[in-house]
């Protein structure tokens, strides 16, 4: 399984949100590694904007019908 590596901070109020480049990261990385989507994508919910910001990048495949990401919701019981 490949190690997704943290995305550069963006700072430019014009630049793309911060929460989207984690997901479009974490999508080209796996890409790179594995040549394929992953099969299941595990994010949490209790951390805000983590969950969209990891997920949509896939939900667009999936959407499109190129891969059939499974994406599940999780969240600590501390939350």
């Amino acid at each position: 399984m490949p190690i997704i590596k943290p995305a550069a901070v963006v700072t430019s109020a014009s630049a793309t949100p911060p929460a989207s480049i984690i997901g479009r990261e974490a999508k080209e990385q796996v890409l790179e590694a594995e040549r394929k989507l992953p099969e299941l994508l595990v994010a949490c919910v209790g951390g805000g904007s983590n969950f969209g910001g990891l997920t949509l990048p896939f939900l667009a495949e999936k959407l499109k019908g190129n891969r059939d990401v499974r994406i599940v919701a999780v969240e600590p019981a501390a939350c």
